[in-house]
């Protein structure tokens, strides 16, 4: 009630009704006079002392040390009793109440946001929850902003207020971790943000927000916070990121879904090509998009993202099938288990899961990715027989044999677009003044977005590395390959799928002309390092072609000649060590030269340098 006269003529104010607030500014509101003012700096301190501790005795001592710190007037107690009795004409003679002891402000807890912050902290402690999202959201909302902001006490400040910011921090964490358990993590996003203008340099806030902007795919905006972050450390506080946060950082690059470095803006043209090609077509026939290219080029990623950009004219939804274990192809019954378990249709007899399988696209819209596909004939089954669904296939080889597919054919990158790719990995003042040294890397990952990101990675790993020093490692073909292996990030794996996949003539073909350190050859070289006909050479360089491991350019003297992928060749040419003799390796590597001369001298050539040059498989210049 707001009646009854004290003396002096106040009206006494009903303290049972009050709430108030100290997480934020000191705040006391009535529910109907509305909120009372506090304007004394130091009667603001005495009150949120004693509201503190609801109901509890503060001692004289304890509320002098809140209001003078360790130096107090030698009146302190006078006047520390005059502050009491204002506060009891601005509110309400009984709201503090004299003890023995000291004084007490006579509240109940839950009537302080204090009291109800701790008694949902007991709730959350006491009585886990399966989904605490609810009480940990109530808890924080609470929170107005700097808990006692306006109460001018150094004491509680370093003390009470806190621990009370302590408690919210971890709260905020909690919230995080909840809502990235429960696949909601675009709900705490906001939060994240917000609480990091107020905490910059909480490196936990920082990890939780990458992971929560990468969960809900927003993977541009989970690097840049990276950078964000790693930038504030290293400028304010001369400092890297902490393991957390690095390993965070790590984690989105290495996905393979969404990894900027593996589906770079030079690629936005296949990804527009692709999604018109899917989302255009007329729905009276099937359509089929196939995206090839060399290994570590970004296949899986571009799928993804055409996935993601068309998923509107599939409604009935997306499946995605691996359709390669390692060097071979899945099995037909494997990969259709798999595929009818994602339109989540019951599992199927082996002998009827293919007719299963396309009723299921026969009767709803649903666009497959079968990725990785090893050779066409494992496609060609899973082609559907009407127009309304859509597969979408990555492979190395481009399966042209496909009748209709339309062919995606992704390159490496540019110089620049590989330059940007680093810089997302590492940022940009990483890359600020070392950029020929950038663009060297990019030239030594062979502009591969893989090769690339495990490069980056590696300069994580190192923050004190230069560039100029990582690429002075990459330089030696031999420990090239073993500086772009890094944990998650396999560059010599990757390639050596594609050797795998080759039958043993193409394979031995690959090994032998790996030794053949010149740019390119034409097929009489590769003729004479394989000891085969021309023609029979020739057809083979045409199969390691469509196997992405070698390029084939136009030659005015020759028609055409084959060029090296280098990652490829260092590769095949650790299996050349390994697997062929080493006669066997110099008699290619002696033939290959004879051959070299004699296409453009007199058979005296043939052996006027071929010893010097055997050893190293070194070839003279065209001019």
């Amino acid at each position: 009630m707001l009646g009854g006269k004290v003396p002096g003529g106040q009206t006494e104010i009903d303290h049972t009704g009050l709430r108030f607030g100290l997480l934020g500014p000191l705040v006391i509101e009535h529910p109907r006079s509305g909120v009372i003012e506090v304007p004394q700096a130091k009667h603001r301190v005495v009150l949120a002392t004693l509201l503190l501790r609801p109901g509890e005795v503060v001692s004289a001592d304890e509320l002098i040390l809140r209001l003078w710190g360790e130096n107090p007037p030698a009146t302190a107690r006078k006047t520390l009793q005059g502050y009491i009795a204002r506060l009891r004409r601005t509110l309400t003679p009984g709201l503090v109440a004299s003890h023995p002891a000291g004084y007490r402000a006579r509240v109940r807890p839950e009537q302080v946001d204090c009291g109800r912050f701790r008694r949902l902290l007991d709730e959350l402690r006491d009585r886990p929850a399966r989904d605490p999202a609810p009480l940990l959201r109530e808890a924080l909302a609470l929170f107005r902003g700097t808990p006692l902001a306006d109460v001018p006490s150094e004491y509680l400040h370093q003390h009470d207020a806190v621990a009370l910011i302590d408690q919210r921090l971890d709260l905020v964490e909690r919230l995080a971790d909840t809502e990235l358990t429960f696949g909601r993590s675009a709900n705490v996003v906001a939060v994240l943000r917000e609480t990091l203008a107020e905490h910059p340099f909480r490196e936990s806030l920082w990890y939780r927000l990458v992971l929560a902007l990468y969960s809900c795919g927003r993977v541009a905006e989970a690097l840049a916070a990276y950078q964000d972050a790693r930038r504030l450390l290293v400028d304010q506080l001369g400092v890297e990121p902490g393991t957390d946060l690095r390993d965070a950082h790590r984690r989105v690059l290495r996905a393979s879904d969404e990894t900027p470095a593996a589906a770079p803006e030079a690629h936005r043209a296949e990804l527009a090509t692709a999604v018109h090609l899917l989302t255009s077509a007329a729905t009276d026939r099937p359509v089929v998009v196939a995206v090839s290219g060399p290994a570590g080029v970004g296949k899986t990623a571009l799928a993804k993202r055409i996935a993601a950009s068309a998923a509107a004219r599939f409604p009935a939804g997306l499946v995605e099938v691996r359709m390669s274990d390692g060097a071979h192809g899945r099995a037909q019954p494997d990969v259709l288990a798999d595929l009818l378990a994602g339109m989540e249709v019951a599992p199927a007899g082996a002998d009827t899961r293919l007719e299963r399988y396309h009723s299921e696209l026969a009767r709803r819209p649903v666009l497959v990715v079968l990725d990785d596909a090893v050779h066409p004939d494992q496609v060609r089954p899973l082609l559907p027989r009407s127009g309304r669904s859509a597969v979408l296939v990555t492979s190395r080889p481009a399966p042209v044999s496909l009748a209709g597919a339309r062919q995606v054919r992704l390159e490496p990158l540019t110089t620049q677009a590989g330059l940007d790719a680093l810089t997302e990995i590492i940022g940009p003042d990483r890359l600020h003044g070392q950029e020929d040294a950038g663009a060297e890397l990019v030239r030594l990952c062979d502009h591969l977005p893989l090769a690339i990101r495990a490069a980056g990675i590696r300069l994580l790993e190192r923050p004190y590395l230069l560039l100029r020093q990582l690429v002075d490692r990459l330089v030696d073909p031999a420990g090239r390959l073993d500086v772009l292996t890094v944990e998650g990030v396999d560059v010599r794996a990757s390639l050596t799928l594609g050797y795998q996949r080759l039958d043993p003539t193409a394979r031995r073909a690959l090994r032998l002309l790996s030794l053949l350190r010149t740019d390119s050859f034409p097929p009489r070289v590769a003729a004479a390092a394989l000891n085969v006909p021309e023609a029979d050479a020739d057809r083979l360089l045409a199969r390691l072609t469509a196997a992405q491991l070698l390029l084939i350019e136009p030659d005015e003297r020759y028609g055409h000649r084959y060029r090296h992928r280098e990652l490829v060749r260092i590769c095949a040419r650790e299996h050349a060590i390994a697997e062929e003799p080493p006669a066997e390796r110099r008699r290619a590597v002696t033939m290959a030269l004879s051959a070299w001369y004699h296409r453009s001298g007199p058979p005296a050539a043939a052996t006027a340098k071929p010893v010097r040059h055997a050893v190293v498989g070194r070839f003279p210049s065209e001019d």
